[in-house]
């Protein structure tokens, strides 16, 4: 029997439609709508914001966010990266070594939960690492719609800074979890 969705699923809904706002975006860019897409990568970024919120706020946190919000902001930082690269924001190189770190931290993370070694907690060097990525994807962003080219080379930097923090951060997580191994 149907019984419909209650208001508790509300965060689960907007991590979701991040990811549909993030393939649309994405779609719209690479059509050169540059400004639609914009508006889809604002949007999921917002739900991004408002669905945390909303789950702490009333109690409303599930497993299936716990799982699927930090996927949604791997999936928006990296599509805003593949972005920056292909418009010759950023470097392919540096995009690569950031969705290797990406993939294989998160990889990792999920590895050593199904060995029951516990969840990696959200580690400072982590969130600052991603505050830097998404003003960086942002940044980029609006450079590509606005076409403002003195503020291409602070793109470069924060690309640089996103990377070096991307590195440290997943040094940060494979040292904390080789010190739980021994």
């Amino acid at each position: 029997m149907y019984r419909g969705m209650s208001l508790s699923s509300l965060p689960n809904i907007l991590t979701l439609l991040r990811g549909v706002f993030i393939l649309v975006g994405l779609y719209f860019f690479l059509c050169h709508h540059s400004l639609i897409g914009l508006s889809c990568f604002l949007i999921a970024g917002v739900s991004d914001y408002l669905d945390g919120r909303i789950a702490r706020r009333f109690g409303w946190e599930s497993e299936f966010g716990k799982l699927m919000d930090p996927i949604m902001d791997k999936v928006l930082v990296l599509t805003g990266f593949f972005l920056l690269a292909w418009r010759e924001l950023l470097p392919w190189w540096m995009v690569g070594l950031i969705s290797i770190r990406e993939i294989g931290i998160t990889g990792l993370r999920f590895f050593w939960i199904r060995q029951g070694r516990g969840v990696v907690p959200a580690l400072l060097s982590g969130k600052v690492k991603t505050t830097v990525q998404m003003i960086t994807v942002f940044l980029g962003l609006f450079v590509i719609v606005l076409g403002v080219n003195w503020a291409k080379n602070l793109v470069l930097y924060l690309g640089w800074i996103s990377l070096f923090l991307s590195l440290y951060s997943g040094y940060i997580i494979l040292r904390m979890k080789k010190c739980d191994m021994v």
